[in-house]
């Protein structure tokens, strides 16, 4: 019987050294610090013992409510780590070249962990494929987060990664080079990465945008043993002041009615959204009379806009007419439907703006993906797709046609709209 072969994920050695020292207690590097000498001395003490994922290595003051939190783990080499890449170990020049075979990268698993630990956000607004899709061997991935800095300023930290696996692509020909040196088959490992591809993209973006924050490429075994410890600001509002103490409350009070205030205020209220995922269930043909035209209002206007209580003292107005009723669906052509009251919810399939509606996406987005439609519909290669790209360039067409008629502002000798001044 021949012997097995080995997959690349497994390490050619042990992955838990024999004469390895036994970790330190976690909880030593657990808890949180009061002080900027505290903070310190603890971020001292586990840069010298751990890796230390953090911010800054030095706290020079805290302002008042603000303390820094320390959390300790450990990582499953076997299970939460795979063997780096190429490029990935041409990066620790600190270590031995002959030891680089051995270093392993960070799987998503403990990435997510200390992306948590750290307060990291990943922002799903602004991480996306960068691709188009087309090919499923090539995969470009953009990962943006925040995190509160120990100063309590927000901090974006974002990066992309690209991942070609295609027959002459830069990590196939690193694949294949790393397994002739090694004596192996790199098909396994390139059957498993190109199933994997959009997952593999995902963890390398944010590994990399991690990196500032203390992450390395790669880690060696005796790395991996020790406890990675984080740490990063938070605010507790302990202090002994008697009225900051009392308008911290008031504070943490108002954070936990209104959680998304300030994601609201980055990215737009929550009713915006719910509006957009009701376009998607119910596509927007299938909305006839009054409700439809008043949530697209709604939706345009935002939020309270519509029901703001109107001044004491302003006189009572006529009652408006009822707009009118739009088009039955069968009366309206597939992807129309602008001009008659209420937006179409088809959505761009590729792209920088895949995924947003028609009417979100920006001019040039849009006036792209139209060619690019366009070109798919030319191709005799895609004739089996013909009928659905036309249905769709159709939809393409007709809002760049309803943003064309739209009017660029106000005329100077038209009158002021009711509340412009």
């Amino acid at each position: 019987m021949s012997p097995r072969r080995q997959s690349h994920y497994e390490a050619a050695e042990p992955l838990v050294p024999r004469d390895a020292a036994p970790p330190p207690d976690l909880a030593v590097f657990s808890g949180t610090a009061h002080s900027a000498e505290q903070a310190s001395d603890m971020l001292r003490r586990a840069g010298a013992q751990c890796n230390l994922i953090t911010p800054a290595t030095s706290c020079n003051a805290l302002a008042e409510g603000w303390e820094i939190a320390f959390s300790a783990f450990l990582v499953d080499v076997a299970r939460d780590t795979y063997r780096a890449s190429a490029s990935d170990r041409e990066e620790r020049t600190d270590v031995r070249e002959d030891q680089r075979g051995g270093l392993r990268s960070l799987g998503r698993t403990p990435l997510d962990r200390l992306g948590m630990a750290l307060g990291v956000s990943w922002l799903p607004q602004q991480s996306y494929r960068v691709d188009d899709g087309s090919d499923a061997h090539y995969c470009c991935y953009k990962a943006t987060g925040s995190y509160l800095h120990f100063d309590g300023r927000a901090i974006t930290i974002s990066n992309e990664k690209q991942v070609d696996l295609r027959r002459f692509g830069g990590d196939t020909m690193a694949i294949e080079a790393d397994a002739r040196r090694n004596g192996r088959s790199p098909e396994i490992r390139l059957l498993q990465d190109r199933r994997n591809i959009l997952s593999l993209a995902v963890t390398k973006a944010r590994l990399r945008a991690l990196r500032d924050l203390g992450v390395r490429a790669g880690y060696t075994i005796e790395e991996l043993g020790r406890p990675f410890v984080v740490a990063r600001a938070v605010f507790t509002g302990r202090t002994e002041d008697p009225v900051l103490r009392r308008e911290f409350a008031l504070m943490h009070a108002r954070s936990a009615m209104w959680p998304g205030g300030a994601a609201d205020r980055l990215y737009g209220p929550a009713e915006r959204q719910r509006l957009t995922v009701r376009a998607e269930a119910a596509p927007a043909q299938q909305l006839t009379g009054p409700e439809a035209v008043a949530a697209v209002q709604r939706f345009a206007q935002g939020p309270g806009l519509a029901a703001a209580p109107r001044a004491a003292t302003a006189p009572p107005r006529a009652p408006e007419p009822a707009p009118a009723s739009p088009p039955s669906p069968a009366a309206v052509p597939h992807g129309g439907a602008r001009e008659a009251g209420y937006e179409s919810a088809a959505r761009m399939r590729f792209g920088r703006a895949k995924g947003l509606c028609l009417f979100e996406a920006s001019d040039a987005d849009l006036s792209w993906y139209a060619d690019a439609l366009a070109a798919m519909v030319a191709d005799p290669r895609r004739a089996r797709y013909r009928a659905d790209n036309e249905q769709h360039l159709q939809e393409v067409q007709a809002e760049i046609l309803r943003r064309s008629e739209e009017p660029s502002g106000f005329d100077e000798e038209d009158p002021m709209p009711e509340g412009w001044r």
